[in-house]
């Protein structure tokens, strides 16, 4: 990238919820694929007016105790 450039990133919402479109459930797993989760902010149903990653970062916290949790449950 040079100098005066603008990176970019894009958060599309609206991949998560109990609607027939939703792409996750409510503990971030791909819906119809065994063992695939979604972790990174595209499951925020609303996106923060400011910065995503430290909203981010607790999602992955969140989503990291689930894995650990359903781990420990299979074993």
């Amino acid at each position: 990238m040079s100098e005066g450039e603008i990176a970019e990133s894009r958060v599309l919402p609206g991949i998560f919820g109990h609607c027939r479109s939703a792409v996750v459930d409510s503990r971030l797993k791909v819906i119809g694929i065994h063992d695939l989760r979604v972790v990174d902010a595209g499951v925020m149903p609303l996106i923060t007016s400011g910065n995503t990653n430290s909203p981010t970062l607790m999602i992955a916290e969140r989503a990291a105790s689930w894995i650990i949790q359903d781990g420990l449950s299979e074993a």
